[in-house]
């Protein structure tokens, strides 16, 4: 008798998941689960009835953040393109996320907001790109005395600076600016085979 009341709650969980992340979009980390609950339009029995806590409801929002962050990891390490390029298309669909998706934008910002998560979640992105930076340095695609490490390392940095703001200011990160900063990370990554053989080791 219970079941077609399943997809109804699994719904409404949803609904009180993106209203939370509108609520701590506005407010920040520390929204209340009265400012949640008000963004959703429910009574704070109907959210309990969800959630027995304001840090599930967090937790549920930093999930689907992370959800979205791991998938686009993977595709990032896919990519058959040189990693220049793969980090371009990377920062272009996060840009993108962040802009369309209240509870990715918000999960991000909690994610960021605690130091051992960010933490966690800026070693994580510098080993999947430092995977791919040494793919690509066997492959001969990084410039000679590039060291896959450093390479990782300011792509991390760009990556997450990035991220940082564009939330302070979304009208920074125009699309000149953009393909400008790209083709110039291109440009000291990405190895040019007629200089680098001439140079030598």
């Amino acid at each position: 008798m219970t079941k077609p009341l399943q997809p109804r709650a699994a719904r409404t969980r949803q609904l009180i998941i993106g209203s939370a992340a509108t609520a701590v979009d506005l407010y920040g980390p520390e929204a209340s689960l009265g400012q949640m609950c008000e963004a959703a339009g429910i009574s704070r029995g109907a959210l309990n009835h969800h959630f027995a806590l304001r840090q599930d409801v967090l937790a549920s929002i930093r999930s689907a953040a992370e959800t979205e962050l791991a998938l686009l990891g993977r595709q990032l390490l896919r990519h058959p393109g040189p990693l220049a390029e793969a980090v371009d298309e990377l920062a272009t669909a996060l840009r993108g996320k962040l802009r369309s998706d209240t509870a990715i934008r918000a999960g991000t910002q909690l994610l960021l907001s605690d130091r051992t998560t960010a933490r966690a979640l800026i070693r994580r992105t510098q080993r999947i790109l430092r995977r791919r930076a040494v793919v690509e340095s066997r492959r001969g695609r990084l410039r000679r005395r590039t060291p896959p490490r450093a390479t990782a390392a300011l792509f991390t940095c760009v990556l997450v600076g990035l991220e940082a703001v564009d939330r302070l200011d979304t009208e920074w990160w125009d699309d000149g600016c953009a393909e400008g900063m790209w083709q110039l990370l291109m440009a000291v990554t990405v190895a040019d085979l007629d200089n680098d053989l001439t140079q030598g080791p």
